[in-house]
């Protein structure tokens, strides 16, 4: 058998199992839930001494001790501050993590299929109409120009230009890059076209270009011929380095023409 304790509190029998693998049963005491749902000590000392906990409050044990339920030692949150609270207490619990990542892996199972349902679609709707209707509007910071400004739902970014400045400044997309002026290597945006090193490298890089453009040389490249096999500078249909060489190649296709007539 378990081990179980056992507290008793305003005529109910509350209790838990300390060795339980499940944390909730295993920090807080609670009802057997006979008749209806099961209720918790910490619940109701405080609702016993401050009334009705409002809703969407949670009641948080102040010392992290569930065991203690002193009125003293309880205090009511709205449940965003109480969870915070758990995540910052928690951070580096690994079996609080994994209750927690187990917790939200069921219920989202069941949260999907009720977003698809009639009901959920219809929820949906009304939300997004009272929403339209009463737009909440909400001043924000934004973290890059420092700038205020309104919108129903503040980001940490006041339009998109400011997002894109704040990701090129933090540096996560650059790359190194070689220079094809000096050959130095440079860091730089790996999304932008730039291919120099400095403003100097791409004003003697872009000279080069006319340069070779003028003088046809930017469509040349370093071949062999087809007929001496010797290295030369040519265009890309360029097969022969000379005039003799490509008089050479014609006579001798024409000559193996003539020995097969087919």
């Amino acid at each position: 058998m378990p081990t179980r304790e056992d507290r008793q509190f305003n005529g109910k029998n509350y209790y838990r199992y300390p060795e339980s693998e499940n944390i909730s049963d295993r920090n807080y005491f609670r009802t057997s839930g006979w008749g209806g749902r099961p209720s918790f000590l910490h619940r109701d000392v405080w609702e016993y001494h401050n009334g009705p906990i409002p809703e969407g409050h949670h009641i948080h044990h102040i010392d992290c001790n569930p065991g203690n339920n002193d009125p003293s030692n309880l205090e009511c949150l709205t449940g965003e501050e109480h969870y915070a609270h758990h995540r910052k207490e928690n951070a580096n619990n690994p079996e609080w993590l994994a209750a927690r990542q187990a917790q939200m892996d069921h219920a989202r199972t069941f949260a999907s299929e009720w977003h698809r349902s009639e009901e959920g679609r219809a929820w949906h709707s009304e939300k997004a109409r009272k929403q339209w209707e009463n737009p909440t509007v909400k001043v924000g910071v934004c973290t890059h120009c420092g700038d205020m400004y309104e919108s129903p739902m503040p980001g940490d970014y006041c339009s998109n230009k400011c997002k894109s400045a704040a990701r090129r400044a933090s540096g996560v997309d650059d790359v190194d890059r070689s220079c094809e002026n000096c050959g130095s290597t440079f860091r730089v945006n790996k999304y932008t076209k730039t291919t120099t090193c400095s403003r100097p490298c791409r004003a003697a890089l872009s000279e080069k270009t006319k340069t070779r453009k003028s003088t046809g040389q930017h469509r040349k490249a370093e071949k062999a011929c087809t007929w001496c096999e010797s290295t030369f500078m040519g265009g890309p249909l360029a097969k022969y380095c000379t005039k003799k060489c490509a008089g050479h190649a014609q006579y001798a296709k024409r000559k193996a023409a003539l020995a097969n007539p087919q």
